[in-house]
């Protein structure tokens, strides 16, 4: 993989640039951690060419040791500890649902103590998607407004808010989508049809997909706590997410007591509900370690 990155990097290179300039640059635009091995183990490849198998030996090992740390339906709940990673995926319905349809309430909520929760996190990327409890969200995304620059006007925070959105970091592609069915009056909710289309633009480098619905399969999105059981997963997006055999996984969450073991389907796609609380909106689910590359998942 080194050979390959050193290839990539210096392929279209400026004639007034180093090998280790270009290498430096091309990582950090990448994998987004240029500056991360540079100052975590001091290698310094940008001005010193002989540091550059040291430093992208050190790129492989980051890359291979990425952990992602994922949850959803927190509801206003914010954990005081969650498990070391790299990364922090939340998968929607944020807000205390007290104050979720009160937009005043809920910026001041975001301001206050969500952003100030950030601090006591050690994560170096956050990445969010909104639910179908996220009304402020949708509002300022029906307005045009961007949702981040309501909260975090100066973005002071290093926080990625996907909405039918893709991101790279580290090497993995992430996408996210809010839209949920059956829930006419929530937000984000779409019907079936104009589901197929959303869910049929997911695009085909995807690696990591973060969905506030589940999918219908197996019984990710069933409602486990209750009898009859009904199973509220989209088929719209489990056929998506076959046609897309690249995807590594999919976390979601919306269903709290879908099953949260791993189903996995005829691609290879690992498919987890996140969700921390169950039907009765009490905290009863572990936070997702994911060691992407490894393929070890903890709970």
């Amino acid at each position: 993989m080194i050979n390959q990155i050193k290839e990539q990097a210096l392929k279209n290179k400026s004639e007034y640039l180093r090998d280790g300039q270009q290498i430096f640059n091309y990582v950090q635009s990448i994998y987004g951690i240029g500056f991360l091995i540079k100052d975590k183990y001091n290698i310094d490849c940008f001005y010193v060419d002989s540091k550059i198998d040291d430093f992208l030996n050190k790129v492989i090992e980051e890359l291979e040791s990425t952990k992602i740390v994922c949850i959803s339906d927190l509801h206003g709940y914010l954990p005081r500890y969650l498990p070391e990673g790299h990364i922090l995926v939340i998968a929607g319905d944020i807000a205390p649902t007290n104050i979720d349809r009160d937009f005043l309430k809920s910026t001041v909520w975001w301001v206050s103590k969500f952003l100030p929760w950030l601090d006591t996190l050690n994560y170096e990327k956050v990445i969010l998607i909104p639910g179908n409890h996220d009304f402020l969200s949708e509002f300022c995304h029906k307005e045009g407004k961007p949702f981040l620059d309501i909260i975090d006007p100066e973005h002071n925070y290093d926080l990625v808010y996907l909405i039918n959105e893709s991101f790279s970091y580290r090497g993995i592609n992430f996408y996210g989508t809010p839209n949920v069915r059956y829930l006419k009056n929530w937000a984000f909710y779409e019907n079936d049809n104009a589901l197929k289309y959303t869910f049929s633009n997911i695009p085909s480098n995807t690696d990591f997909l973060i969905t506030h619905q589940p999918p219908q399969i197996g019984n990710c999105g069933v409602i486990l706590e209750y009898i009859p059981y009904t199973d509220c997963g989209s088929p719209e997006l489990a056929e998506a997410v076959s046609k897309i055999p690249n995807i590594k996984y999919s976390v979601f969450g919306h269903i709290h007591s879908g099953d949260h073991n791993c189903t996995i389907n005829e691609n290879g796609t690992k498919f987890y509900n996140v969700s921390l609380k169950d039907e009765r909106y009490i905290v009863k689910y572990e936070p997702l370690v994911i060691e992407y590359g490894k393929e070890v998942v903890k709970k």
